[in-house]
């Protein structure tokens, strides 16, 4: 879910994890919990990867000019 989805997921981590159950051990869910670097003491970013190449409608460029000429 991070991994794939990270850019609409990641600010919602904490309330994602809050939902798991208190009762369920850790190791269950180690892979959603945030690592820290021992080296600066900060959060590690998730590795992203994207499960497909975007569509031509979804580059910047061709959106702000769909929004431009949609608003006209």
């Amino acid at each position: 879910m991070f991994v794939f989805l990270g850019d609409q997921t990641l600010s919602h981590r904490l309330a994602i994890l809050s939902n798991i159950p208190e009762t369920l051990p850790p190791s269950e869910y180690s892979s959603l919990l945030p690592v820290i670097d021992s080296r600066n003491g900060e959060v590690v970013k998730y590795q992203q990867m994207s499960l497909r190449e975007p569509d031509w409608c979804e580059n910047k460029q061709y959106r702000y000019k769909i929004i431009t000429l949609h608003h006209q």
